[in-house]
């Protein structure tokens, strides 16, 4: 089975986040705010448009 992952930008740093771990995902304006369910949360500067899942 194939994971599929979302890149983002958090803290300059470009991160591959694997799509199973999120729990939710808070989006405002171009502001995009991602829960993980080991509660992590990264905040990053995206549209869900731009999102890009490998």
């Amino acid at each position: 089975m194939q994971q599929e992952f979302i890149t983002v930008t958090f803290n300059r740093t470009k991160i591959a986040i694997r799509c199973a771990d999120i729990l939710y995902v808070i989006m405002s304006d171009d502001h995009c705010t991602i829960h993980i369910f080991d509660g992590s949360v990264y905040r990053c500067r995206m549209t869900l448009k731009r999102g890009q899942i490998a």
